[in-house]
C-alpha cells in the first residue's frame, strides 16, 4: 500500500473540540511522595513535597488534591508559615494564599532569586531565609514588614548564611544555621550567637518553641534552652538516632523526627521513646504536624497519620503523586514503578490507579526492576529482592553479593545478571550469586543489556564489554565510542546502543562504533532505550526521542511532558511508559508516535467545519493525498476502541462522515485517523 498523508478536522458544536491530543499524559501516580513540609490552615492540612508541589486535604488526610495554581511546575517545597487565614510557602520563591491553597500569589518582588529554605512569622513581620548561591555570597535572612510587598536584608551579625530553620518566640526570632543558633530581638536588625552548650559548629536543622523552653534539633541530637537561648543542655536520653530532621511540640509532648523514625518525649526532653509502629523504618521522618488531637508524619516514603499520639501510624497518601521514579517495568498489561524512597507500585489500568507493593522490602530505594520466568527482581540500595507472586511480597536474595548497591539487572537464558560495580550471576533464581568478572578489567559496571546469547556491560569510564558465554568471560569492544561513560545500554536486533553524553551504535558486535544523532537538538545525556516494531525510543534527561528508519533520523516526542528527565522506558500493550525523575509516570500511545520520512512534506486539503444537526451526532472531515487504506475510529483515553467509523481503501480527496455518538457515555474520547503510514488524532468531549 502506498504511503499517504492526511488531515482530519472535527466539527463538533456542543460536544466536540478541535484540540490536537498527540502528547504525553501523566498518570495518577504512583503515590507516597517525599514529604518535605506540613502545615494546617483553616482546618485544612497542607503537605509540601519534593519535586511535586503542594497538596491539600480537607478531610484530615483521607484524600489529597494538588494545590498548585500559581506555583511553578514540579516545585520542591521547603517550608510553610501560617498567620490567621493566610498560608505562606517557600521553595523556588515565595508565595502566599488566602483561599486555602486554591490559588497562590508571588510575594517575592525585590527578593533575591534563589531557593528559600525557611519561613517564620512574628507579628506583622515575615522572615525568610535564602540559600546562598553557588557562585558567591548572598544567603541569610530577609525581612518583610508589608506582607511580602518588599524585602530587606536582615543578616547583620549572622556569619552563617545557610539558614535551615526559623522560629519566633514573642519578640525573639531564632535562626538555626550550619554553625549553631542565632537570635534577634530587634526584628532582624542584628543577630547574636546563642550557642553556649551546643557542640562547636553544629548543624541546626529544626527549632521548636514550647513556652519558655526552646528546643534545637541538630546532627548531634536535641538540645534544650530554658533561658531563651542563653545556654543549652543536651536532651538525648533514649534518642538512639541523633540526626534530627524535625521537631514539634504537641500539648505536653515533644516529637523528634530523625533519619530512622520518630521519637516522643513526655517530660520536656528528659527522656525519649520510639513512636514508630507503622512507619517505614528506612525512610526517615522529615516533617511533623500536630492538627488537633492528630499527628501527621512526613517521610521519604509518604505521609502517615496517628490518632493515638504516635502509638501507631497508618499511611494516608491517596492522591499524593510520587514524582521521583527511577525505573518502570511492564509485564503484560501490568506496570511496575520503582521509586527513590517510596518503594514499588503496581498499576493494571495504565496508571489510573496504583497499589504499593512493599511487603518484605527492607530498603525502598528501587534502582531497577527486571522480570524473569521465576518472578520479578528488584535492585535496591541495599541488595536484591525477589517476588514470585507479582509483587505481593518480596524476599531478600543477596547471598554472594559483595556490594549490595545494585545499579542494573538483566535477564538472559543463562540466568539473571546484576551489576553493582562488579557483575554477578545467578542460575538458581537468586538463591546464590557468583562473580562474573573474568576479563572485566573495569569494575565500574552500572548498566547491563541482553541480546540473543550475548550480554553487554556498560561501564563508567571504560566503555562497553561483551560476553558470549553467560558471563564466564568478557572482552572489551572497540574504543571508538563517542562517550566511554555509559549510562544506558541496549541490544536491539543486530545493533548495540550505548549512551552516555552521546549515543554510539555498533552493528558488528562491538568491533566498531558510530556516533549518531549529530545535529539533533538536545540529543544528549541518555538514560534508557526501548523498542517496538521498527521504532526505537531513546530516553534522555532532555526528553524522549524516536527513530523509525534504522536510526538514520531522530525526532523528539516531548509534547505534554512537563518534566523531561526521563529515567526509564517500557512498552505496555500499545503504550510507551516513561518513568521521570521529578515527574512520576507518563504514558503515550505508540500509534501517536511516528516519524515521517524526510522526503515527505506536510500536506493538507482545505477543510471547513460542518454544522452539527443534533446533540447526538458529530461530523468528521478528513483529507488524504493518495490512495491508501483508511481506518477512522473513536477511542477512550486509555486506548480502547468504542466505534469504527471508516475502514477501507480511499482515493485521494476530502471526506466527511457523520457519527452517531448518542450511545456513548459523557466524557473525553479520541478520534483517531490512520491513513496508510500517517496518523492524526483529535479529542472529543461528549457532554450530556
Amino acid at each position: 500500500m502506498r504511503k499517504c498523508l492526511a488531515v482530519i478536522a472535527i466539527a463538533v458544536g456542543l460536544i466536540g473540540t478541535n484540540k490536537a491530543v498527540g502528547q504525553w499524559v501523566q498518570t495518577n501516580g504512583p503515590e507516597a511522595a517525599y514529604i518535605t513540609a506540613l502545615a494546617v490552615c483553616g482546618g485544612d492540612v497542607f503537605a509540601g513535597t519534593r519535586y511535586g508541589g503542594v497538596y491539600v486535604s480537607a478531610n484530615n488526610g483521607a484524600s489529597w488534591s494538588p494545590a498548585d495554581a500559581g506555583l511553578s511546575t514540579n516545585m520542591t517545597v521547603n517550608s510553610f508559615a501560617v498567620s490567621g487565614n493566610r498560608i505562606l510557602v517557600s521553595g523556588g520563591g515565595l508565595h502566599s494564599s488566602k483561599d486555602n491553597g486554591a490559588s497562590w500569589t508571588a510575594i517575592d518582588a525585590g527578593f533575591p532569586p534563589g531557593f528559600v529554605t525557611a519561613l517564620a512569622i512574628s507579628g506583622n513581620n515575615i522572615f525568610a531565609a535564602r540559600e546562598p548561591p553557588d557562585d558567591g555570597p548572598g544567603g541569610g535572612v530577609y525581612l518583610s514588614a508589608d506582607n511580602g510587598a518588599s524585602w530587606t536584608a536582615a543578616s547583620v551579625g549572622l556569619p552563617y548564611t545557610y539558614v535551615n530553620a526559623l522560629a519566633a518566640s514573642g519578640d525573639t526570632v531564632f535562626a538555626g544555621t550550619y554553625g549553631g543558633v542565632f537570635l534577634s530581638v530587634n526584628n532582624g536588625a542584628s543577630w547574636t550567637a546563642a550557642d553556649t552548650g551546643l557542640p562547636a559548629n553544629t548543624n541546626v536543622s529544626a527549632i521548636a518553641v514550647n513556652g519558655n523552653n526552646i528546643f534545637a534539633g541538630t546532627g548531634n541530637g536535641v538540645f534544650l534552652s530554658a533561658n531563651n537561648g542563653a545556654s543549652w543542655t543536651a536532651a538525648n536520653a533514649g534518642l538512639v538516632d541523633t540526626v534530627v530532621n524535625a521537631l514539634i511540640v504537641g500539648g505536653s509532648d515533644i516529637f523528634a523526627g530523625t533519619s530512622s523514625g520518630l521519637f516522643l518525649s513526655a517530660n520536656n526532653g528528659a527522656s525519649w521513646t520510639k513512636a514508630n509502629t507503622g512507619l517505614p523504618a528506612h525512610a526517615g521522618v522529615t516533617a511533623i504536624l500536630a492538627s488537633g488531637s492528630d499527628l501527621f508524619a512526613g517521610t521519604g516514603a509518604g505521609l502517615f497519620l496517628s490518632t493515638d499520639n504516635g502509638t501507631s501510624w497508618t499511611a494516608v497518601n491517596r492522591g499524593i503523586r510520587n514524582t521521583w521514579v527511577n525505573t518502570v517495568m511492564a509485564k503484560g498489561d501490568t506496570i511496575f514503578a520503582g521509586t527513590q524512597s517510596g518503594g514499588i507500585f503496581l498499576s493494571t489500568d495504565l496508571g489510573t490507579s496504583w497499589t504499593a507493593k512493599n511487603t518484605g522490602l527492607t530498603n525502598w530505594q528501587i534502582n531497577v526492576l527486571a522480570g524473569s520466568g521465576g518472578g520479578i527482581f528488584a535492585g535496591t540500595a541495599d541488595g536484591i529482592f525477589l517476588s514470585q507472586n507479582n509483587g505481593t511480597s518480596w524476599a531478600a536474595v543477596n547471598t554472594g553479593l559483595a556490594n549490595p548497591y545494585i545499579h542494573a539487572l538483566a535477564v538472559s537464558g543463562g540466568g539473571v545478571f546484576a551489576a553493582s560495580g562488579d557483575v554477578y550471576r545467578t542460575t538458581d533464581n537468586g538463591a546464590s550469586w557468583i562473580p562474573a568478572t573474568n576479563g572485566l578489567d573495569c569494575r565500574t559496571v552500572n548498566t547491563l543489556a541482553v541480546g540473543g546469547n550475548e550480554i553487554a556491560a556498560g561501564t563508567y569510564g571504560c566503555g562497553v564489554f561483551l560476553s558470549a558465554d553467560s558471563g564466564a568471560s568478557w572482552h572489551t569492544t572497540d574504543t571508538s565510542l563517542a562517550d566511554v561513560f555509559i549510562d544506558a545500554l541496549a541490544v536491539i536486533g543486530n545493533s548495540i546502543f550505548a549512551g552516555g553524553s552521546h549515543l554510539s551504535i555498533s552493528t558488528n558486535n562491538g568491533a566498531s562504533w558510530s556516533a549518531v544523532g549529530s545535529g539533533v537538538a538536545n540529543f544528549t545525556d541518555f538514560s534508557c532505550f526501548a523498542a517496538s516494531g521498527g521504532n526505537i525510543f531513546a530516553g534522555t534527561y532532555n526528553g524522549v526521542f524516536l527513530s523509525a528508519d534504522s536510526v538514520k533520523t531522530w525526532a523528539a516526542f516531548d509534547s505534554g511532558l512537563t518534566n523531561t528527565s526521563v529515567s526509564s522506558l517500557a512498552i505496555s500493550g500499545g503504550n510507551l511508559i516513561a518513568g521521570v525523575l521529578g515527574g512520576g509516570v507518563w504514558r503515550r500511545p505508540l500509534s501517536e508516535m511516528q516519524v515521517l520520512p524526510q522526503n515527505q512534506k506536510p500536506f493538507s486539503f482545505p477543510t471547513r467545519l460542518h454544522a452539527v444537526f443534533s446533540r447526538a451526532a458529530i461530523t468528521l472531515n478528513y483529507g488524504i493525498q493518495s490512495h491508501c487504506l483508511v481506518h477512522l475510529g473513536i477511542y477512550t483515553v486509555l486506548g480502547k476502541r468504542v466505534a469504527l467509523v471508516e475502514d477501507g481503501e480511499k482515493n485521494p480527496g476530502q471526506y466527511s462522515v457523520r457519527f452517531d455518538a448518542g450511545r456513548l457515555p459523557a466524557g473525553l474520547y479520541l478520534c483517531r485517523l490512520q491513513a496508510g503510514n500517517c496518523q492524526e488524532s483529535k479529542s472529543l468531549i461528549i457532554a450530556r
